[in-house]
């Protein structure tokens, strides 16, 4: 019996999904198919800093790392701590080159990441990104953090 308040994996025909809370937090037939269409479909200019919502199992964190243009970053945006220790198991198997362009933030980092965020680089844009269903559970926080940063950016 699985303790519904903590994440915990389940098997599915095309690889993990992960259920937390009563809700599976990708789908349970094609866990990887809707962010890899996302990534798949992604317009990437140069210059564009990502905010990868929730990224918890990394499906198509490597796939969009591979398409970046000069300049870009991936931030990894996860505080429900829960779910960010799955994150954080999985950002161990990303190499030493996908980590400087995919970086997890500490929760006092991102408060701070709209008046830090020359400390990443310089940016002309700002893209938001659900990689899965774990954005639904600090949604405020996220789209807060989000117009913050763009705002920061466009100044």
């Amino acid at each position: 019996m699985q303790d519904k308040n903590k994440p915990f994996l389940v098997e599915t025909r095309e690889g993990f999904s992960v259920q937390y809370c009563n809700k599976f937090l990708y789908s349970k037939y094609a866990p990887k198919k809707s962010i890899l269409q996302i990534v798949q479909n992604l317009n990437i200019l140069s210059d564009t800093l990502f905010l990868c919502i929730s990224p918890l199992l990394c499906y198509g964190v490597k796939e969009l790392i591979s398409k970046l243009e000069p300049n870009c970053l991936l931030l990894g945006i996860e505080i429900d701590e829960n779910l960010k220790s799955i994150t954080l198991k999985e950002y161990e198997k990303f190499t030493d080159q996908e980590k400087k362009l995919f970086q997890i933030p500490q929760y006092q980092e991102l408060l701070q990441l709209p008046q830090n965020i020359t400390n990443y680089g310089f940016f002309k844009r700002v893209i938001t990104i659900d990689f899965s269903a774990g954005s639904q559970f600090n949604q405020d926080f996220y789209q807060e953090l989000f117009v913050k940063t763009r705002d920061a950016v466009s100044q």
